[in-house]
């Protein structure tokens, strides 16, 4: 019997799944430039006040590439959002190219909105939280 709750005591806890908690879906005709200044008007963010979430449905993965010094484990696409091509970056997913999503494909994304800021020049970029195939 002692071993027997020795065992149970030992065997791993569930982990659960984190879930990301979405401010807003976005319709297409949103996803444009002018979002940011929307966007800027809530600011400063921090502890109390995270940065907004979004979730946007139907986007086209435009172009793919894997990122990174050495290992390869970003993602770097172009969002295709019918009148908008966004820039995205998606920190440590590359396990999930041609798995879960790819070139091409339409898919369901959840992102923060911000910006990048690459050799002197500023450009508008997602950051995605995100993806589901459609």
């Amino acid at each position: 019997r002692r071993f027997g709750e020795e065992v149970a005591a030992m065997e791993p806890k569930e982990v659960e799944e984190s879930q990301l908690e979405i401010d807003a879906e976005l319709p297409s005709a949103y996803l444009e430039p002018s979002l940011h200044t929307l966007v800027e008007r809530l600011e400063p963010y921090g502890e109390e006040n995270p940065p907004l979430v979004f979730m946007a449905r139907s986007l086209r993965i435009a172009e793919l590439s894997l990122v990174g010094k050495g290992a390869q484990q970003h993602v770097k696409m172009l969002l295709d959002s019918g009148a908008y091509k966004w820039p995205a970056i998606y920190w440590r997913a590359a396990e999930k190219v041609d798995r879960d999503f790819s070139h091409g494909d339409t898919v369901d994304v959840v992102f923060r909105l911000g910006r990048n800021y690459f050799k002197y020049t500023e450009t508008s970029q997602l950051t995605v939280l995100d993806v589901a195939r459609r």
